[in-house]
């Protein structure tokens, strides 16, 4: 939640876990966990929660990809690198920690 509660402007999470072992970790009270914790949740939005079935067949990290002018996240998240996003930081889940997606 750090991440999260220092952030200057709007982020954006690709890849949320859905559930964890079973666990649904972000999915249920999301809003009321960034408040508890501190965090504006009109400045956090989700591009994209990943379910178990999503994540299993992956082996090893989720990275991005370069795609053209675009990076594309498995399995379901494009975002064109020439776009303006100003404030915005995007963070990816890999499966095994958060990392900040680069888009310069």
């Amino acid at each position: 939640m750090a991440l999260l509660r220092h952030a200057q402007g709007r982020v954006v999470l690709v890849n949320a876990p859905d559930e964890w072992e079973g666990a649904y970790i972000f999915r249920n009270n999301w809003k009321e966990g960034l408040t508890i914790n501190g965090v504006d949740s009109n400045k956090v939005v989700v591009a994209h929660f990943l379910t178990r079935l999503e994540y299993l067949p992956v082996n090893g990290r989720i990275e991005p990809v370069q795609m053209g002018n675009s990076i594309f996240i498995y399995p379901a998240t494009r975002i064109e690198k020439d776009s303006s996003c100003g404030e915005e930081r995007v963070y990816y889940w890999d499966k095994y920690e958060w990392k900040v997606l680069i888009l310069k």
